[in-house]
């Protein structure tokens, strides 16, 4: 067991959830999202909110070729304010045969973070985009799939009206087997 890694309504930078993870004492725990294209030799930033509750917490952008191998990645630590919201950003550029990227969100051992607000852009030329669908869980699923690799039939996620800061929808995450081994992607 290294974690949980859970969708909460206990904190939010924006809106009314965020991304809750939290680490045991002997492991790592992360959120991952799912895989977006790139362009090799462009410099992208990624940013997260994070409010650290214990322990030493970060995000992480890597890019991966078409095998889906790591060819590069650069993480960046949020500081010890405990309880205070924070912007963390990172950029790193994008390895010659690179064609996407990911964003991970993790807690070392025994830490304890909320994140939200997750965004991935670039310095584009002409053009300076958002190119992380639905980084603030607010529409649809479209560029986020689930995984329980300790139990897939027992993880899902669904959207849900029960709450939502803009639009009508927002993310509810729910599992029924093993906390550690479920991931939104």
């Amino acid at each position: 067991d290294t974690g949980v890694c859970t969708v909460s309504t206990d904190a939010a930078a924006d809106g009314t959830r965020s991304l809750y993870v939290e680490s045991s004492a002997d492991g790592t725990a992360g959120f991952v999202s799912g895989l977006i294209g790139v362009s090799p030799g462009v410099t992208y930033d990624a940013r997260a909110q994070v409010r650290p509750v214990q322990g030493a917490s970060g995000l992480v952008l890597q890019f991966l070729d078409a095998d889906g191998t790591v060819l590069a990645e650069q993480a960046t630590a949020a500081t010890d304010a405990f309880g205070e919201w924070q912007n963390v950003t990172v950029s790193l550029v994008a390895p010659e045969s690179a064609v996407s990227a990911r964003l991970l969100a993790q807690c070392q051992p025994g830490g304890a973070a909320f994140f939200d607000s997750f965004g991935l852009s670039c310095a584009a030329q002409v053009d300076t985009s958002e190119l992380l669908p639905n980084g603030d869980f607010e529409t649809d699923m479209a560029g986020w799939s689930i995984t329980n690799q300790a139990e897939p039939d027992k993880a899902y996620c669904e959207l849900s009206s029960e709450q939502a800061k803009t639009g009508t929808q927002s993310l509810k995450f729910l599992d029924g087997g093993n906390p550690a081994s479920c991931y939104v992607m």
